[in-house]
């Protein structure tokens, strides 16, 4: 019974707290979550140190740490705990981890294990730590229990193709692709059959980034005639350059490229006619100046001019200069 409840509680689990795994990727790893379950005779020490050896047993005996259908369920628990007559006091703590792999689809179990184990520490929480790392993933009896449940998993998963194919299909007919890869993404590379699979997987990523890509475009090319080119160039740089789309997307791309060299160019060339005309101005401004330098005559009335454009500025300074001289007068006058 105890069983029984443990499988419905890691099925529900497994959709929602699932440890991830540090694994590097390996070849023909097959997808398995990990769950340890708290049942309270243990504290939070030792469910961590659980939790460390269930992530280790899966993936240095060839399991992925991609979500599946299967999942590696543990719960410890502390049996026994005792003192030593040492001074000082040492604890002793004898600890059980019940190992399921599970079939959370089903609640099945796949295959289980119990290991027995004692460690003696400082402290009763360091005594089940101790316990708990004597569990040796490369041990016989580990990679055995976990051997024989890839196996099995195994077995399962070809004996399920023919659903799991259907499920994809029916995920992808309604536009999910994302949803029937990740159906697909759980059958083991393992099995001979994988190669249809990884085929049926690659036709269903084309059709997802070929469909997200020809909404993009639409949105580059409405940018584009709207001349917007920055925004056209960031929705093009998004597209996959995987998908079927993507000589569309270069012929867009060189459009404007093409664009903005030609405006580049069009610059170039007035910064170089701008500087040309300058430096020609200055050259006739120069020659002017040395003709006028030869021809006292006028380079004296053009003094002359000069200066009376500066006295007909500043008129109006005289002007102002001139009132208050009279208003000066005028009191002075009064005065006498």
């Amino acid at each position: 019974m105890k069983k029984h409840l443990f499988i419905i509680l890691v099925t529900i689990m497994s959709t929602g707290y699932l440890m991830a795994q540090n694994a590097a990727s390996t070849a023909y790893r097959i997808p398995l979550s990990t769950y340890v379950h708290n049942n309270g005779t243990l504290e939070s020490g030792a469910q961590s140190a659980i939790e460390r050896k269930m992530s280790s047993m899966a993936t240095i005996n060839g399991y992925g740490s991609t979500a599946g259908d299967f999942a590696l369920a543990a719960e410890g628990t502390l049996v026994d705990f005792s003192t030593t007559a040492t001074v000082p006091v040492r604890y002793v703590a004898s600890v059980e981890i019940l190992t399921l792999v599970v079939n959370t689809l089903e609640e099945v179990v796949v295959d289980s294990k119990v290991f027995s184990l004692k460690g003696v520490g400082s402290s009763k929480e360091q005594a089940a730590i101790n316990a708990i790392n004597q569990l040796n993933p490369r041990s016989d009896a580990c990679v055995k229990f976990m051997t024989d449940s890839r196996a099995k998993i195994e077995t399962y998963y070809k004996h399920q193709l023919p659903n799991i194919k259907a499920k994809a299909l029916s995920a992808s007919d309604r536009g999910d692709y994302k949803l029937a890869l990740a159906i697909l993404g759980a059958v083991p590379e393992s099995l001979p059959e994988y190669p249809e699979i990884a085929q049926i997987m690659t036709d269903y990523y084309l059709k997802m980034i070929d469909r997200d890509a020809a909404k993009m475009l639409q949105e580059a090319k409405a940018a584009y005639a709207k001349r917007d080119y920055y925004l056209a160039l960031d929705i093009l740089g998004r597209i996959d350059p995987m998908s079927n789309k993507y000589p569309e997307v270069e012929v867009l791309i060189k459009k404007i490229t093409d664009f903005y060299e030609k405006e580049y160019q069009i610059a170039e060339k007035e910064r170089v006619e701008d500087r040309e005309r300058m430096i020609k101005e200055r050259k006739e401004d120069r020659a002017e100046a040395i003709a006028l330098r030869k021809d006292a005559s006028r380079l004296e009335e053009l003094r002359i001019n000069a200066a009376k454009e500066v006295a007909i500025s500043n008129a109006g300074i005289l002007s102002l200069e001139r009132q208050n001289k009279a208003d000066f007068f005028k009191v002075l006058l009064a005065t006498i």
